[in-house]
C-alpha cells in the first residue's frame, strides 16, 4: 500500500546542520508542545468542574494560547514536500469542519496531533495522568466531604429522568466521571505496562468498580473488561493474536462508521421484525441510534460540518422525545454535525499507520474506536489519549539530539 507519510524526500525546510541549533529546535518544540497540552488540560478541568468558576476571559485567552503555541510548534517542524501538502490541506479541511459545527475541540485535537513530531508521547500521558488524578481526587474529596456534613445541598443526575440517583462529584454528568477515572486507569496501564500484573489489574478494577456504585455508569467498565482481555491475550504471546490485533487496530474504526452508518440511514424503512430487531439495538444503546436516525430523516448528513439545529422536542415514527442536540456516539455525530471528513480523515490515518504501532498502541486505538461507540468526546485528547499516537507515526523523529531531561 502507498504510504503518502513516507520519509524517502529531502526535507522542505531544515533547522540546519549545526548540532547546537537542532538541539534549540527540539528544546523549543518541546517547550511548545508540553506548555500548550498543560493549558489544555487546565482548560478542560475548569470546563468540567463545578467546584471552579473560571471567567470566560480567562477561557479566551487559554484557546488563544493553546492555538498560538500549537500553530508555531507545527510552522517550526520538518517536512517533505508531500507531508506539508498534506499538512495543509488536512489543516484547512478539519478547521472548515470545526468552524462550521462551531466545536474547535477538533481542531485543537487535530493540530495537537500534528505537533507530536519529536515529543515523547509518555511525557504528554504522564503529564495528563497526574492531571486527572489530582483533579479527580480533589473533587471526590470535597463530594464526601459535602456528601456526609450536608448531604441535601448534593444534586444528582438520573437514567431517563427516573430510577436511583447518579453520583457526578462535580463534573457535570456520571459518565464524565467515568470518563475521567476509566482514561486515567487507561493512561496508567500505557505509562507502566511492563509492570501491569494481576495484582494490578485488580487494584484498578477494584478502583473503578467502586465508583460505579455511586455513578452507575456501565461504558468504563466495558472497556475496561474489553482491555483487560486484550492485555491478557498480548501477554500471553501468540502470532494469531499479534495479526488480529493489528486487523482490529487498522480497520475496527472504520468497520464501526460503516455500520452506524447502515444502521441510523435504514431505520425509517424497516418493517415488522427488522424494526423490532433495530429497536432492541437501539435500547441496548439507550436511544443513540434512534437520535441520529431522526437527524438523518430531519437533516441529512453533513460533509463538512454545520451548526446543529434541532427541535428541543418533536414527534417521529410514534415517538416523543426531547433533546439537548447532542450526539453519545462519536460515528453518528460525525455524520450530522462535526462532518464526515473528520471520520474519513481518521479511518485513512489508522488503516496507514496502525501497522507500524506495537501492540500495546494497537489496544488503546482499538479502545478509541470501541469509546466513539458511547462517547461523542473521545476527540477530546486530554479526555482521551489514543489520537497522540498517531501523531507518534505520522511525523516520526528527525532528529537523534537529546533532549535535557528527556
Amino acid at each position: 500500500m502507498l504510504d503518502p507519510f513516507s520519509q524517502g524526500q529531502k526535507p522542505l525546510w531544515k533547522s540546519g546542520g549545526d548540532p547546537a541549533r537542532s538541539r534549540h529546535r527540539l528544546v523549543l518544540s518541546e517547550f511548545l508542545s508540553i506548555t500548550a497540552f498543560v493549558l489544555f488540560c487546565v482548560k478542560y478541568t475548569f470546563d468540567y468542574s463545578e467546584l471552579v468558576t473560571r471567567p470566560e476571559i480567562l477561557n479566551s485567552l487559554l484557546v488563544g494560547a493553546i492555538l498560538f503555541l500549537l500553530i508555531f510548534k507545527i510552522l517550526i517542524q520538518r517536512y517533505t514536500p508531500i507531508r506539508f501538502i498534506l499538512t495543509v490541506t488536512l489543516c484547512g479541511l478539519v478547521g472548515y469542519s470545526s468552524l462550521k459545527s462551531i466545536n474547535y475541540i477538533f481542531l485543537i485535537g487535530f493540530l495537537f496531533v500534528l505537533a507530536m513530531q519529536d515529543i515523547d508521547i509518555k511525557r504528554i500521558v504522564r503529564i495528563s495522568f497526574c492531571i486527572k488524578v489530582a483533579s479527580i481526587a480533589t473533587q471526590v474529596a470535597w463530594y464526601f466531604a459535602v456528601y456526609l456534613i450536608n448531604p441535601s445541598s448534593l444534586n444528582f443526575v438520573y437514567r431517563g429522568g427516573a430510577g436511583s440517583p447518579r453520583h457526578y462529584f462535580y463534573m457535570g454528568h456520571a459518565n464524565m466521571f467515568t470518563a475521567f477515572l476509566v482514561w486515567a486507569s487507561i493512561e496508567y496501564i500505557f505509562l507502566h505496562y511492563s509492570k501491569i500484573n494481576i495484582t494490578r489489574m485488580a487494584v484498578i478494577w477494584a478502583i473503578n468498580m467502586f465508583f460505579r456504585i455511586f455513578t452507575d455508569s456501565t461504558s468504563g467498565i466495558l472497556l475496561l473488561l474489553i482491555i483487560t482481555v486484550l492485555i491478557s491475550l498480548d501477554k500471553l504471546g501468540n502470532h494469531f493474536f499479534d495479526k488480529t490485533l493489528t486487523f482490529f487496530a487498522r480497520f475496527l474504526y472504520t468497520i464501526c462508521t460503516i455500520v452506524f452508518t447502515f444502521l441510523v440511514m435504514v431505520y425509517a424503512q424497516l418493517t415488522g421484525t427488522l424494526r423490532e430487531i433495530w429497536e432492541a439495538i437501539d435500547s441496548f444503546y439507550t436511544g443513540r441510534l434512534w437520535y441520529g436516525a431522526f437527524t438523518n430523516d430531519y437533516l441529512g448528513p453533513t460533509l463538512l460540518g454545520r451548526n446543529l439545529r434541532i427541535p428541543y422536542k418533536y414527534y417521529w415514527h410514534g415517538r416523543w422525545a426531547d433533546t439537548f442536540g447532542t450526539f453519545d456516539n462519536y460515528y453518528i455525530g460525525n455524520l450530522y454535525h462535526y462532518g464526515i471528513i473528520n471520520l474519513v480523515v481518521i479511518g485513512i490515518v489508522l488503516i496507514l499507520l496502525c501497522g507500524k504501532m506495537e501492540n500495546l498502541e494497537k489496544i488503546i486505538i482499538i479502545m478509541f474506536a470501541f469509546y466513539a461507540i458511547s462517547e461523542v468526546y473521545v476527540v477530546n485528547i486530554y479526555m482521551c489519549f489514543p489520537l497522540m499516537i498517531v501523531g507518534k507515526y505520522l511525523y516520526p523523529q528527525t532528529e537523534t539530539v537529546k533532549i535535557p531531561g528527556g
